[in-house]
Order: structure tokens, then sequence, then C-alpha cells
């Protein structure tokens, strides 16, 4: 391996969860009456949920202030969180291989920190990263490379010897801007995307046993 340190996604990454997002914002918007198009579960996936909520409030004249649009989403997504978000194949054995190699691991991640630590601790993840960095922390979605800078100053680490694993466009091509190596991990919420994933990431797996 040619780097010392491992960055990861949390959503769609290390965990397959995206697909309750779509419910989550398709169930809301039904509740509220509002007629959306399909592709706006994808146009907010990587942004963090004030950024969401704010955009959505806007988009839809909704009532209800950006805090209790993102009361009433964590609500919703608590259950899958703690009791049925599973890892993605291959990613414990990953996790392990990593430790055995001396790679020090973070998370970087637009999930909301409640609903993040709920779904590590159930799945007992949390002991294999060294940190945990919120988009919502830092302010900033990403489309900007502030969550990945924060990671990499907390971890101590210089971006030519970090690894980061992504899901989405997006991640990919902020985290290329500032020249970080990325691994995309394939993920069924990013099929529209898959081509430009394929050609434009450093490594593209569909799930982390290719890594092993």
């Amino acid at each position: 391996m040619d780097f010392k340190f491992a960055i990861f996604d949390l959503d769609g990454t290390l965990i397959d969860s995206m697909w309750i997002w779509e419910k989550v914002i398709f169930e809301f918007l039904d509740k509220y009456n509002c007629k959306y198009d399909i592709n706006i579960a994808e146009e907010i996936a990587y942004m963090t949920f004030e950024i969401s909520s704010s955009y959505l409030k806007k988009l839809y004249s909704l009532p209800q202030s950006c805090e209790e649009i993102m009361a009433e989403w964590i609500s919703m997504s608590e259950n899958y969180y703690k009791n049925i978000i599973k890892p993605k194949k291959g990613v414990r054995e990953y996790l392990e291989y990593l430790k055995a190699n001396n790679i020090k691991t973070a998370i970087a991640t637009a999930c909301p920190k409640y609903l993040c630590e709920a779904v590590l601790k159930a799945n007992d993840l949390a002991k294999y990263f060294e940190t945990i960095v919120y988009a919502e922390e830092v302010g900033k979605s990403k489309e900007e490379p502030d969550v990945y800078i924060e990671t990499m100053n907390r971890l101590s680490a210089k971006v030519n010897d970090c690894m980061l694993y992504e899901d989405i466009l997006v991640a990919l091509n902020t985290a290329h801007d500032i020249g970080l190596k990325v691994t995309i991990v394939e993920d069924e919420t990013s099929k529209s995307d898959r081509d430009e994933l394929i050609k434009n990431s450093d490594v593209y797996i569909k799930d982390f046993t290719e890594l092993i």
C-alpha cells in the first residue's frame, strides 16, 4: 500500500445506507404534499442536514424551521441506523487489514453525529477509527474540501500519504482538487455517475473484499 492514512466516507461507502435517504425524503415531501422531481434525493445526498433542510425549505416554501425539519428527518431515520443498516461487504475485514498494516484510519462524513455514532455502535465499528470529522461541525458540504482538510489535520497527515474512500462524484472531484487519491466504492444510488466514477477514480471497487 502506498499510503499511511485511510479516510472513509460513511454513508454509501462504509455502510449500506444511502437507500434510506431517498425513502425518508420522499416520505417527508409526500407528508407535506410537495410536488417533487424524483432526482431531488440524489441532488441533496451529499449535503449536510443543515444545508439540505435549508434548501428544501426554500424550494418548497415549507413552514417549519430548518431545525424542525432536521429533527423530523432524524426521528424518521433513527430506527434504520440503530437496527437495520449494516456495513458493506468486506468492511470489517478491510479495517482489520489496515490495522494490521499500521494504517491510521478516520471518517469524514456529512452524516449527522447522532446517527453516525448510532450505526457505528450498533455494528461495533467505532473502535477502528482515530477520529471522526463531521461536515456539520466544519460548516461545509463536500462540495468544499474543508472536511477532508480538517481530517488530515487531525491525523497529522500529508495529502500524498492519504487514501480517501468515497462513493459519489462530487466528493471525488473535491478530493482530487486538493490532490487526494480516491478509491470509489460502488453504490446503487450513484449508478447514474458510474462511468465517470470508474474513469476518474484512482481505484474503483464493487466491495472491500477486492482490496484484501
